[in-house]
């Protein structure tokens, strides 16, 4: 890992901790924090240029697709679950939040069969997603340091 993607994973760890915590307490989530968040993000990744200019866009039309997926989905993934993950990769970039954001959703699939094998939860149950992101970004970041 680059020591110039540290201080952005932290902050995005910091970020996702404090978002997961209101999603499982209140089950929502503020947009406005994921707008602060990616607004900070864009000028001092910029400025240190951990990806270049031209990423915003993928970054810009991966959050677009999210919210696609999210009303087509009839809002099974959230508004502001899509709100924080594009928040989180305009502080660590498109492919480190692309690794981060598959792990969250394997993880939630390990976590979801098992309550479905063992009859805690149903097919139409819900879930908070947003400690699973946390745990995939947390997961990839330790990857990352041990690599």
């Amino acid at each position: 890992m680059t020591w110039n993607l540290l201080i952005p994973y932290l902050a995005a760890l910091i970020y996702l901790l404090l978002s997961a915590r209101s999603d499982l307490k209140y089950r929502s989530i503020r947009p406005i924090s994921a707008i602060l968040t990616a607004a900070a993000a864009v000028p001092f990744n910029l400025l240190t240029g951990l990806y270049p200019p031209a990423e915003l866009v993928y970054l810009l039309g991966g959050g677009a697709f999210l919210f696609l997926i999210s009303f087509a989905s009839h809002f099974a993934l959230g508004a502001g679950d899509c709100f924080v993950i594009t928040a989180c990769g305009f502080l660590i970039g498109f492919s480190e939040e692309i690794a981060c954001m598959t792990s969250g959703f394997l993880l939630c699939a390990i976590w979801s069969f098992s309550l479905l094998l063992r009859k805690k939860a149903g097919r139409k149950d819900t879930l908070p997603f947003l400690p699973f992101l946390f745990a995939g970004h947390l997961t990839v970041f330790t990857l990352n340091l041990i690599t």
